[in-house]
């Protein structure tokens, strides 16, 4: 289970990954109830652009083009994870779990100057 600032971290990278997800599916990600995301997104969004939405198109938003100090990796560091992603993936030799293998991709994406 991931303490608060970890959980408030990947619900930060699941939004800039989606632009957006709904309270139960982040609470089911996250593995929390729903009040406990929604103090995460309150806490949250005093430092970081994440907003919510009511109604049929509700859920927890994040404005990525007011993201600041953003990370990136460099494009050598990105290559060298997709390589290891592949060996992954056509091997059978990995002590990686799916969950986690699932993350180093989720890494790629969101630390890639490539959105």
């Amino acid at each position: 289970m991931l303490n608060s600032a970890e959980r408030r971290e990947r619900l930060i990278r699941i939004l800039i990954l989606r632009g957006h997800a709904t309270l139960s599916e982040l609470s089911t990600e996250l593995e929390v109830c729903e009040r406990t995301i929604m103090r995460d997104v309150d806490i949250l969004s005093t430092s970081a652009p994440i907003f919510t939405i009511v109604g049929r198109y509700g859920g927890v938003y994040i404005d990525k083009t007011n993201l600041k100090n953003q990370p990136h990796l460099k494009d050598r560091e990105i290559a060298l994870l997709e390589k290891i992603v592949r060996d992954i993936e056509e091997t059978s030799f990995c002590s990686l779990n799916e969950g986690e293998i699932k993350l180093l991709k989720e890494i790629i994406i969101v630390y890639s100057r490539k959105k």
